[in-house]
């Protein structure tokens, strides 16, 4: 698999591992998907997946993401996001991945983040992520 593909409309499960994909796009419109694992590859946005209402759990550790966008697409049913091991380091962005300024919630079933091992976690105690 590389950027090129395109896809197919049956898939529920893809792991991708260190396959040098720098985006999201090329799994845009894959309605039955499911479970996504991009671990080491060379992300470095969370943006162009649209189309992806079934995607439950995501994994983009150990990539290159800095900072979450401001213009996500919704992942209506997306419950286990990992960003382990990527270098996002501010908690008022991060915040974008459970709400919006407009209140809109951009992933409402969200109930697992991995954020460990990133500028932002090693910053605060492990509590303190979300209480400060």
């Amino acid at each position: 698999m590389n950027e090129a593909w395109t896809g197919h409309p049956s898939l529920k499960i893809i792991k991708s591992v260190n396959t040098k994909f720098k985006n999201l796009a090329c799994f845009k419109g894959m309605e039955k998907l499911e479970e996504l694992y991009l671990a080491r590859n060379n992300i470095n946005a969370m943006t162009g997946y649209g189309g992806l209402p079934s995607l439950k759990r995501l994994h983009l550790r150990k990539n290159k993401i800095e900072k979450i966008e401001e213009e996500m697409e919704a992942l209506p049913a997306l419950q286990y996001l990992n960003l382990r091991s990527n270098s996002i380091a501010d908690k008022e962005n991060l915040m974008r991945l459970l709400w919006k300024a407009e209140g809109e919630v951009p992933y409402p079933e969200l109930k697992d983040l991995n954020i460990i091992n990133t500028p932002l976690e090693l910053s605060y105690s492990s509590l303190n992520v979300f209480i400060a």
